[in-house]
């Protein structure tokens, strides 16, 4: 059974941010390198970005 939930807590937070290093890694290393995929998950994918789009109205679940 798949539950999708609405990402708000810290520890939901961090579990995104894991689960977008493992996606990006698998799915874009092979299209734009390892370099690119490091820069794109610092800048957008890591906890403080969550944390701060979060503020901004944008929605993860």
């Amino acid at each position: 059974m798949i539950v999708i939930q609405k990402v708000e807590t810290d520890e939901q937070i961090s579990r995104a941010e894991r689960l977008a290093g493992q996606i990006w890694r698998q799915h874009y290393t092979p299209i734009i390198g390892p370099a690119q995929v490091d820069y794109m998950l610092e800048r957008f994918q890591c906890a403080d970005a969550i944390r701060a789009q979060l503020t901004e109205g944008h929605e993860y679940f």
